[in-house]
């Protein structure tokens, strides 16, 4: 089976929200014709992430963690790293992140597509070139009190936040209109 054949699939039922995911999706596309291992980290200009965006019980304030690369608040998730089901790398990140288990999908498709510059740093003493990420985000629901764990290698805070809250936390310009979306997206699943 392709482990691309999900991906793929998400991307031919998506429907734009904005002119950035338009292009963006317009440019994954293409890039899947051109681009090989697009699941792993070995192709070094471009890769598949997958992140969420992950709601508390009562809905009304969202998951953020302060990330130690950036320094700066941001949503959780990761690299494919060879899985093609990103919403399942998308709850495996959360919960490795925050220590959260009770996850269950508002969406079975992602709320949000984008493709992401990331740019250079280190991560494990190895130094990584900027790159992009082929980034699908996933509406996800905490549907039970549970205490949250910060993961010391990716973040040093994690923390509930409001909508508005979440935005104005992150330092990373570029991510602001990300969240913004995201917030005005998942009123429709509320």
């Amino acid at each position: 089976m392709n482990s691309l054949k999900k991906i793929k699939e998400w991307l031919n039922t998506f429907t734009a929200f904005n002119e950035q995911e338009q292009v963006d999706c317009q440019h994954i596309r293409q890039f899947l014709e051109e681009e090989p291992n697009l699941l792993l980290r070995d192709n070094v200009k471009m890769h598949f992430t997958a992140s969420a965006w992950v709601l508390n019980p009562k809905k009304d304030k969202v998951l953020m963690l302060y990330h130690n690369i950036y320094q700066s608040w941001s949503w959780s998730g990761g690299h494919a790293d060879g899985e093609g089901d990103l919403l399942s790398v998308a709850m495996k990140e959360v919960k490795e992140e925050s220590g959260l288990l009770s996850l269950k999908p508002l969406l079975d498709m992602p709320l949000s597509i984008e493709i992401l510059g990331v740019q250079p740093h280190y991560k494990k003493q190895k130094y990584v070139s900027a790159h992009l990420h082929l980034n699908y985000t996933f509406l996800l629901h905490n549907t039970k009190e549970e205490k949250l764990k910060i993961c010391p290698e990716e973040n040093s805070k994690v923390g509930w936040l409001s909508p508005d809250e979440a935005v104005r936390s992150s330092t990373e310009a570029w991510m602001k209109p990300i969240y913004e979306k995201l917030n005005q997206k998942m009123k429709e699943y509320l």
